[in-house]
């Protein structure tokens, strides 16, 4: 007698392996993407601020970074809010005087960046990206690539997880950032 397929004993047994796999591989799978997201967005705003610092030098004008909600050029503003997640522009400051990060008429929008906030659902947790000390609001080079403030500072990445699984950006007073993938005491804010 001849067969074609599978008797139920064996559908079953195939079934309840694929479920024992995914119950297993399923939390890995999720721990992959938070890791590779924060990632992500901790290189987004690493690659901002090279490019604030390489603008600042070719127009040999400060260019400043700042957090701002919008995400169109247009109706960029610097906000002022609590930490950069809700997005961020980078722009020249044209006006005469010292620079104050914020965007006025004739200051020059280069880069938008929008939202990286996320949801609360588990494989794209909620982001947040807060600069410590001089970096809190803003960063400013100067056009000759240096920080404007001469100190530096540190931009702490972190989701959900909290602060075992941050990311901050070092900025040395030269500009040069480097990235600390196991901060000690990390501030985190989700």
């Amino acid at each position: 007698m001849k067969t074609d397929g599978f008797t139920l004993v064996e559908m079953l047994v195939t079934v309840s392996i694929a479920v024992i796999l995914m119950m297993v591989g399923a939390p890995t799978l999720v721990e992959t993407v938070r890791n590779n997201r924060i990632a992500a967005i901790t290189n987004q705003y690493i690659a901002s601020i090279y490019a604030a610092r390489a603008e600042a030098i070719k127009r040999n004008l400060p260019v400043s970074i700042c957090s701002s909600p919008s995400s169109s050029a247009a109706a960029a503003s610097c906000d002022g809010g609590a930490g950069y997640e809700d997005g961020w522009v980078v722009f020249a400051e044209v006006g005469a005087g010292e620079p104050d990060g914020v965007i006025d008429d004739d200051d020059i929008v280069i880069r938008v960046n929008e939202s990286v906030r996320g949801t609360t659902s588990p494989a794209a947790p909620a982001i947040s990206i807060r600069g410590q000390g001089n970096l809190a609001n803003r960063l400013t080079f100067r056009p000759n690539g240096l920080v404007q403030n001469a100190l530096g500072g540190t931009i702490t990445v972190c989701d959900v997880r909290g602060p075992s699984r941050a990311r901050r950006i070092v900025l040395a007073s030269s500009g040069r950032t480097r990235l600390d993938t196991e901060p000690e005491d990390p501030e985190c804010a989700t």
